[in-house]
């Protein structure tokens, strides 16, 4: 076997391992919610079921930011996809809710940047995406709940841009970074876990490089 062909099934195992440790804490996690016993006290069993639902936010949060790290950029989208819904099923068994918009670009030296929106907003959105190139470019589409959405805009390489997000009276800056020479992914995702205690919010944006 080539040292190449070493390499993908390499690379490969470690995207399915990101996976399987987000299982493995998850089932931790579980593990210490059943263990919370009815006949301590309420402010005692409030406090660790807070700590609980921490820990599992945390614990998504630092799994979405490192799908990128552990895939292929073809399977990265579904990588993402496969995650939130794992993800959105056991928070619901737990009696919380999460909300998940996830925007990455992708930029492989070209005169265009490629787009892909997820929504895992649990509604429909009507999205628009304004990038500040000249002249203004303006995208708009409806894109359903568990659903990709893919685009692109015309751009020069090694420019950075402003892309806004908007949808529902939601709005949201980031920058895109291009690369004349390295293909370059930017990717920002917005993370909000409602339950009985509160809403717990978090957003992210990072940008790797592709060699």
């Amino acid at each position: 076997m080539s040292k190449a062909n070493k390499k993908i099934i390499k690379l490969r195992k470690k995207g399915q391992m990101f996976l399987i440790t987000a299982i493995i804490l998850m089932v931790a996690l579980v593990i210490l919610a059943t263990s919370i016993k009815v006949s301590q006290p309420a402010l005692d069993r409030a406090y660790i079921e807070s700590s609980l639902e921490s820990k599992i936010f945390e614990n998504i949060k630092e799994e979405i930011a490192k799908i990128p790290i552990y895939s292929f950029y073809d399977e990265l989208n579904e990588n993402v996809l496969d995650f939130l819904t794992f993800a959105r099923n056991y928070v619901k068994a737990k009696g919380f809710r999460i909300n998940v918009i996830y925007l990455a670009s992708y930029h492989n030296n070209t005169n265009f940047v490629n787009i892909s929106f997820i929504n895992f907003w649990n509604e429909a959105l009507n999205v628009t995406l304004k990038i500040n190139t000249t002249p203004e470019q303006t995208k708009n589409f409806i894109i359903e709940d568990s659903t990709i959405y893919d685009t692109k805009f015309d751009i020069t390489p090694g420019e950075n841009y402003t892309l806004e997000i908007l949808f529902n009276g939601y709005e949201e800056k980031i920058i895109i970074q291009t690369n004349a020479v390295k293909s370059s992914y930017t990717y920002f995702f917005d993370i909000r876990m409602f339950s009985s205690l509160g809403t717990r919010i978090e957003k992210y944006v990072n940008t790797i490089s592709i060699t």
